[in-house]
């Protein structure tokens, strides 16, 4: 037996293998190199999956979302878009009861004999003149630090003002508005505008 046969031979004793597997020098050009005692390798950690990560980000993204659109429905009236009647009463309850709020004013919008009016026009163009009514009201909040608006029931609608003093000229401003805003007029409908104002008694304690 020649001495590279006999190499070879040997080579594959020690991988394993039978010599009449390998092929002379290209099999032993591709056996592996053998392991070293104590230099073993560490194995290497698979990366996670993207995928399920991306899904679970989806879908907390997803409750956010609801949770923030259950939030909205809950304090706001359908129709109008305006803070509902209770999510109002408890803001005004925290304004009266504020230690640093000295005075403000209260004015209360009515649509008069809105059943007339819906029997008349219809559900659909009576929402139109609600609406109409509710985009004049909430112009104050966008424009007035303080103020806030909502619907306290199918025809009235409520305004506070962080001041007293100002509520007469606000409701004259108010009517203006409202008479020359087309759909807030619509079949004839009439609006009146009342309130009160003035300053705030000290808080208990």
């Amino acid at each position: 037996m020649s001495l590279s046969r006999r190499a070879v031979d040997w080579v594959a004793g020690v991988f394993g293998h039978k010599g009449a597997d390998l092929q002379g020098d290209a099999a032993l050009q591709r056996a592996p190199a053998p392991p070293i005692p104590g230099l073993a390798r560490p194995p290497v950690p698979a990366p996670a999956p993207a995928e399920p990560v991306q899904r679970l980000r989806r879908a907390i993204d997803f409750t956010a979302e609801e949770v923030e659109n259950l939030r909205k429905l809950a304090h706001t009236d359908p129709v109008t878009g305006l803070p509902n009647r209770r999510h109002f009463l408890g803001r005004l309850a925290l304004t009266l009861g504020d230690k640093g709020s000295a005075a403000c004013a209260l004015l209360i919008v009515r649509v008069v004999d809105l059943e007339t009016l819906n029997q008349r026009l219809g559900r659909t163009e009576t929402d139109r003149t609600l609406a109409a009514v509710a985009d004049v009201l909430a112009a104050y909040p966008d424009r007035v630090p303080g103020a806030f608006a909502g619907r306290l029931n199918g025809s009235d609608f409520a305004l506070v003002l962080p001041v007293a003093g100002v509520g007469e000229e606000t409701a004259l401003t108010l009517l203006r508005a409202l008479r020359a805003a087309p759909a807030a007029t619509i079949g004839g409908s009439e609006i009146v505008i009342g309130g009160v104002e003035g300053q705030l008694p000290p808080s208990a304690g």
